[in-house]
C-alpha cells in the first residue's frame, strides 16, 4: 500500500486488492472522476460511497474514517437473533452457503445483482448507460444454533463448506469482502472444500453443543452460562458497545 497516498486513497487500493485502480473502478462502475478526485486528496460523493458499499460489501465508516473492520457482517449474540435476521433476509432469492471450521458456523448469503451506471454520451449528446454485474452478499455469524440452521435448511442450503480456523476468524471479523469471497483468482467460497460431516454438525447444533474454539472463548462461555439473567443482560450490553467501536453490526 502506497503510504504517500491519502488514507482514503490507501483504503481504495486495499479494496482493489491488487487490481489496477482505474481498471478496478471501471469494472465496478465507479466513475473515473471519483478516483481522480481521491488521488488529489478529495473525498467521495454519497453516490460513490453507496455504490462501493453495494458492490464490494464495504463499510462506509471504515472507508471514510478507517474505523472498525472493512466489510459488513451481521454478528448475532444468540440463535434467536440470528434466526430472526435470517427470516428477514430470506424473503429474497439468495444462494445459501454454510461455512464451518468444525467449531463455529457462519452463513454466507449471495445472489447475482446488476446496477446501471452512466457511461458517457453518444454522438448526439444523449446519456449512455451500461450494466454492472456484481455479487450481493450478506454474512451472518456469531451464536448460530438449531433454529437458524433449520431456517436455512427449510429455505435450501446450497453448500456446506469447510475452511480453516484462521480464515473463519477473518470472515467473522469482517476482513473478507465480496471480491475475496467470490471473484478473486483464489476466491474462498468457490475453492473451499465440501464439508463431509454436515449431518453431525447440524445434530451438534440441535443439541446446543456448538463449542468455543480457544481456551479463552471456552472460559468466557462457561462464565457467561453460570451468570444470572441480570448479569447476562449487563454483559451483553458491554459486548454490544465494544462491537460498535469495532464496527460490527450486532443483533
Amino acid at each position: 500500500m502506497n503510504k504517500e497516498l491519502s488514507p482514503l486513497a490507501q483504503r481504495l487500493e486495499f479494496l482493489a486488492a491488487g487490481r489496477a485502480l482505474h481498471g478496478w473502478a471501471k469494472s465496478i462502475g465507479l466513475p473515473k472522476i471519483s478516483i481522480e478526485n481521491v488521488m488529489k486528496g478529495n473525498g467521495l460523493s454519497y453516490e460513490s460511497l453507496a455504490h462501493l458499499h453495494r458492490v464490494e460489501n464495504v463499510r462506509t465508516d471504515w472507508l471514510l474514517e478507517g474505523r472498525g473492520s472493512p466489510f459488513s457482517v451481521n454478528a448475532c449474540l444468540c440463535d434467536e437473533s440470528a434466526h430472526e435476521l435470517l427470516d428477514e433476509l430470506l424473503v429474497e432469492r439468495w444462494e445459501v452457503d454454510v461455512i464451518t471450521d468444525e467449531n463455529r458456523v457462519a452463513i454466507v448469503l449471495s445472489q447475482p445483482a446488476q446496477v446501471q451506471v452512466k457511461d458517457g454520451k453518444d454522438s448526439a449528446g444523449h446519456q449512455k448507460y451500461r450494466d454492472i454485474n456484481y455479487r450481493l452478499v450478506e454474512i451472518v455469524c456469531g451464536a448460530l444454533g438449531a433454529r437458524t440452521i433449520a431456517r436455512a435448511t427449510a429455505f435450501g442450503i446450497h453448500r456446506v463448506l469447510q475452511i480453516g480456523s484462521d480464515m473463519m476468524k477473518e470472515l467473522e471479523k469482517g476482513k473478507l469482502g465480496s471480491y475475496f469471497l467470490f471473484a478473486s483468482p483464489s476466491a474462498l467460497i468457490p475453492h473451499a472444500v465440501q464439508y463431509a460431516h454436515a449431518g453431525k454438525l447440524f445434530e451438534k447444533l440441535e443439541k446446543g453443543e456448538q463449542t468455543a474454539s480457544t481456551p479463552e472463548e471456552k472460559a468466557l462461555l462457561s462464565s457467561y452460562r453460570s451468570m444470572t439473567a441480570d448479569k447476562r443482560k449487563a454483559v451483553s450490553q458491554v459486548v454490544l458497545s465494544m462491537a460498535e467501536l469495532g464496527g460490527q453490526r450486532l443483533r
